[in-house]
């Protein structure tokens, strides 16, 4: 019978982290780690590790096999994916702490500070890139957006106060915050710091 784990949420740099340990562990006892699902055995009478990051193509026979599979899924597992795993898989769900989603609702200096005490400044940008890159999208095209309903609602709430015009410069500074921070001319977090101050909050 396959023992499955899969790893999910919206924390993907935890999730991640904790794939990596799995996996770290795996290798420690000796066992064979291989990325894709084959019905061939091993050379060797050793365990073997399925690592698995892209489960779309995986299908119910896969899990036929007495085998050891970890799937890490980048946010929600999709429902074709659940709907064929074992009634006996193994789940582990890894969440954006609350005051991250705060932070994102509201552009706060103080909230910004203190999610950078837990959290990487760099993960902390990618999210306010996302969410700056949604917000422009529900405010230029809302109709195409795809996410759920409750979400684009907070979007569009919050999209308003700042505007389309506002919001495409706001990701054009960014990308130059990118550039700046990843060629060492300017400090990331007093990047953000001016740009919450001057902009967003």
């Amino acid at each position: 019978m396959s023992k499955i784990t899969v790893l999910y949420g919206d924390h993907v740099t935890v999730s991640r982290q904790r794939m990596l340990e799995i996996v770290s562990a795996a290798r420690k006892k000796g066992w064979e780690i291989l990325r894709e699902i084959t019905t061939t055995d091993s050379l060797f009478a050793t365990e073997r590790l399925f690592v698995i990051e892209d489960a779309s193509q995986l299908t119910e026979k896969d899990f036929d096999q007495d085998i050891n599979v970890l799937i890490w899924q980048k946010n929600q597992i999709p429902a074709s994916l659940k709907k064929i795993l074992p009634k006996d898989t193994k789940y582990e769900e890894f969440k954006l702490p609350v005051v991250i989603w705060k932070f994102l609702d509201t552009f706060s200096l103080r909230l910004f500070h203190e999610v950078c005490q837990k959290e990487a400044v760099e993960f902390v940008f990618a999210l306010m890139a996302r969410q700056v890159r949604d917000l422009y999208w529900v405010s230029s095209d809302p109709k195409t957006f795809a996410g759920p309903a409750w979400r684009k609602s907070r979007l569009v709430s919050q999209a308003a106060k700042y505007g389309e015009l506002k919001l495409k410069n706001v990701i054009q500074k960014l990308a130059q915050i990118d550039v700046a921070a990843k060629t060492g001319e300017a400090d990331l977090t007093t990047s953000l710091d001016l740009l919450i101050v001057k902009e967003l909050e």
